[in-house]
């Protein structure tokens, strides 16, 4: 993000909220009961993530957007 502030002058601000096990917990048995529900927009498999970088700067985003990860224990 450092360098594309610097290329594009444009200020970047990333990262993430700083959590620990309790909270994840919490946040957890609050969409277990119902409490929290999060909105997903779409969901795109890792080999699409450029398609889902573009929707997400494309401005027709509603909500999040999720990429998924499937994990092989096959031996390579």
């Amino acid at each position: 993000m450092k360098w594309a502030s610097l290329t594009t002058g444009k200020k970047m601000v990333g990262g993430g909220p700083d959590t620990n096990t309790e909270d994840l917990m919490f946040l957890g048995d609050l969409v277990k009961s119902g409490k929290l529900k999060p909105v997903i927009d779409k969901v795109y498999p890792m080999e699409q993530i450029v398609n889902a970088h573009k929707y997400t700067e494309s401005g027709q985003k509603k909500g999040n957007v999720v990429v998924t990860i499937e994990h092989s224990n096959k031996a390579r």
